[in-house]
C-alpha cells in the first residue's frame, strides 16, 4: 500500500472508531480516545506501548493500566500480544504489542466480547471477535481452516473451493502479504465474491511460485 493509500485508509477508518468510542462508558471513553489518537498519529495498527508510557498517557496507576487494557480489549478496540521473556543486560524483559482492531463497518465481522449474547439454550452465539486482517497481524502463517472459513463467509463459489485451496498453498506462510491484500480490499470496499476474487488474484500476482 503506497503512502497516499495509507493516508486514505486512516482517514476512512477514523469515523468508524468514533462510532465505537461513542458507545463506551464515559469513564472509559476519554482513555480510549487518547490511545486511539496515538495509533492515528503514528499511522500504525500495531504499537509497542509500555506500561510506563500508558501510566503517563492516562495519568493512573499500573493496576488501572492493566484493568483499562482489559476493558478496551473486551470492547473490541484493541488486542494484546505479549511475547515470551527475553534475556537482556543480565536480566529478562518482556515485550507487549497492542493492535488496534479494525472497525470497518462494511465488514461487520467482529463482535466485542461484552456484546456477545446467549442463545435460548444458554450457549453463546459466537461471531469472530476480530477481523481476519487483525488476526493475521498476530501470526506469521495463515491457517488453512481460518482461510477457508473467511472465503465461505464471503460467499465464495462452492465450485471454486478446490482452486481457492491451491491459492492458499501459496500464501500459507505469508500472513503479512495476505494482511496487506485485505487492507487493500477494505480500501476499495470490496464485498462477498468480488472480495474473494480480488484476494485470489492478488495472492497469485504477489507470490510467484
Amino acid at each position: 500500500m503506497d503512502a497516499e493509500m495509507k493516508k486514505s485508509h486512516w482517514r476512512q477508518s477514523k469515523s468508524h472508531y468514533q462510532t465505537l468510542l461513542a458507545t463506551l462508558p464515559k469513564r472509559l471513553r476519554i482513555d480510549a480516545e487518547s490511545i486511539v489518537k496515538v495509533f492515528f498519529i503514528r499511522k500504525s495498527p500495531r504499537l509497542r506501548l509500555t506500561d510506563n508510557y500508558l501510566l503517563k498517557l492516562w495519568e493512573c496507576s499500573r493496576a488501572t493500566v492493566q484493568r483499562r487494557l482489559k476493558e478496551l480489549e473486551d470492547f473490541g478496540l484493541i488486542r494484546r500480544q505479549t511475547k515470551p521473556p527475553q534475556k537482556k543486560d543480565g536480566g529478562f524483559v518482556q515485550f507487549r504489542v497492542l493492535s488496534l482492531v479494525s472497525q470497518k463497518k462494511s465488514l461487520s465481522n467482529q463482535v466485542p466480547k461484552v456484546l456477545e449474547k446467549k442463545s435460548t439454550i444458554g450457549q453463546i452465539n459466537r461471531e469472530p471477535s476480530i477481523s481476519f486482517e487483525d488476526y493475521l497481524s498476530l501470526r506469521r502463517d495463515v491457517p488453512k481452516n481460518s482461510f477457508m472459513f473467511w472465503m465461505r463467509k464471503w460467499n465464495a463459489n462452492p465450485r471454486s473451493m478446490g482452486y481457492i485451496k491451491k491459492t492458499w498453498e501459496k500464501v500459507k506462510e505469508r500472513a503479512d502479504v495476505l494482511e496487506s491484500i485485505l487492507f487493500d480490499a477494505n480500501g476499495e470496499s470490496l464485498q462477498d465474491r468480488e472480495r474473494v476474487g480480488f484476494i485470489v488474484r492478488e495472492i497469485n500476482a504477489r507470490i510467484l511460485r
